[in-house]
């Protein structure tokens, strides 16, 4: 999931919090997913989750680098199931919140 430009100046050396909403497809549905998010050339670390039928929010936290480090771009992650057994989520939304 791409993210706009202009995000990576309002959240450097922030915390965030990114959470999505998601539940399995109804079609080949995962049972779980893992999702990051990458700023530039650095990427928060991985978060795995289990997902179910029912869509439900699921988050972390991060601090966001101060410095730019590669590509302008920012990018959300989202790899459902394992990679390659063919499964599918559905995503509601996606937010990006700064914390205090």
């Amino acid at each position: 999931l791409a993210v706009g430009r202009g995000v990576y100046e309002r959240i450097a050396g922030h915390r965030i919090r990114l959470v999505l909403v998601v539940r399995a497809a109804r079609t080949a549905p995962a049972t779980g997913l893992r999702f990051a998010y990458q700023n530039g050339r650095v990427q928060s670390p991985w978060t795995d989750v289990p997902i179910t039928a029912s869509y439900a929010p699921l988050s972390f936290v991060w601090t966001a680098p101060k410095e730019r480090g590669g590509p302008e771009n920012d990018a959300v992650i989202i790899e459902p199931g394992l990679p390659g057994d063919g499964t599918a989520i559905d995503v509601r939304s996606v937010r990006i919140e700064i914390l205090g």
